[in-house]
């Protein structure tokens, strides 16, 4: 197990970087989606 402020850190610095990934693959879609419908 983790120290638990450490495991906090982690954690939090895990999900801003699924927020950043998630932004990511979101605005790819968008841009695929209007690809897409554009041919």
């Amino acid at each position: 197990m983790f120290v638990q402020w450490e495991h906090c850190g982690k954690l939090r610095a895990v999900s801003m970087l699924h927020r950043d990934m998630l932004c990511e693959i979101s605005s790819t879609m968008k841009k695929l989606h209007v690809i897409l419908h554009a041919v």
